[in-house]
């Protein structure tokens, strides 16, 4: 099993690295790796200001000029269980962009509309390709809105 990590600087030019686990790459599947890597990208910039400005693949990686956007105080706590084992699991994404109108309040917590397509896009770039820390596919279940020290 294999790391992908996604790395973006808010404005005060700290960093945050999201990272999840993949399967692994070789030279037979790096061309679909790079594909997913892409997918998810696109994904968290829907609902994040930052761009990254890295992203890994084990070894493999991408590194362009940091953009300084996004907050530093807020990020999305991606919660996702193991298909297999039902084990639950969460990661971090910083730079939350605060114009994602796809928030809902529920049971006193913020969370991205599951009915969205921001939400879905997100879901289905995960779940069709990252893998829980156990090696098995993954569910995303919920996306909170949460603070700095979650």
């Amino acid at each position: 099993m294999d790391r992908m990590f996604f790395t973006r600087a808010d404005r005060s030019n700290e960093n945050t690295t999201t990272g999840l686990h993949i399967p692994d790459v070789d030279v037979s599947n790096l061309p679909t790796a790079l594909a997913e890597a892409a997918n998810i990208e696109t994904a968290f910039d829907a609902i994040v200001l930052a761009d990254a400005h890295r992203v890994g693949i084990t070894i493999m990686e991408r590194q362009t000029a940091k953009s300084l956007s996004g907050l530093r105080e807020s990020k999305w706590l991606i919660k996702y269980r193991d298909t297999v084992n039902f084990k639950e699991f969460s990661i971090e994404l910083g730079t939350v962009d605060p114009a994602v109108n796809t928030v809902v309040e529920t049971s006193g917590k913020e969370i991205l509309d599951p009915s969205g397509s921001d939400y879905g896009s997100l879901k289905a770039a995960l779940d069709g390709f990252a893998l829980s820390p156990y090696g098995y596919p993954i569910d995303v279940y919920e996306v909170e809105l949460v603070g700095r020290s979650t």
